[in-house]
């Protein structure tokens, strides 16, 4: 992307300003946890989990307004306060389960790791622009659960 003075993405002899409106140009959410923790259990066996949760970002609902003649091209405006609308709340939670074998001066980790244990899926972002076709349309989720089976072999 090539960006004149004023903080205008070039298009040929127009220049278009961009109106932030990405969740990922915003502040955040207003809380966000994260905790991790690990147990050894008896027989090499460990267990641990990953827990991540924040609040949703904002969809700021914009509409692209024409700047006329004089103007510079298109612009955004936004239809309402930034925060008025927010995406759904993430909360995520991932486990591992592994066991340790010594072989002679070796170790041998088996593993399984479950990612996504809740199954969310969690809407992490939409189209914001109210005059587009697509206005509101789910563009990403968060992954869904996955397992995942491992064999390590350290010497």
């Amino acid at each position: 992307m090539v960006l004149d003075g004023g903080g205008r993405r070039a298009e040929g002899r127009r220049a278009v300003r961009h109106l932030c409106v990405r969740p990922d140009r915003f502040p955040g959410g207003k809380w966000q946890l994260s905790a991790d923790a690990l147990y050894q259990l008896p027989g090499n066996f460990e267990i641990a989990g990953a827990l991540f949760a924040r609040q949703g970002y904002p969809l700021p609902v914009n509409i692209t307004v024409d700047e006329g003649f004089l103007g510079t091209g298109y612009g955004g405006v936004l239809a309402q306060d930034v925060d008025a609308l927010r995406l759904p709340d993430l909360w995520n939670l991932d486990l591992r389960l592994a066991r340790n074998v010594k072989l002679g001066g070796s170790t041998l980790t088996l593993s399984a790791d479950a990612f996504n244990v809740l199954n969310a899926n969690t809407a992490l972002t939409r189209t914001s622009a109210a005059d587009s076709a697509v206005f509101n349309r789910l563009n990403s989720i968060l992954n869904p659960r996955i397992v995942r089976f491992g064999l390590r072999f350290q010497f």
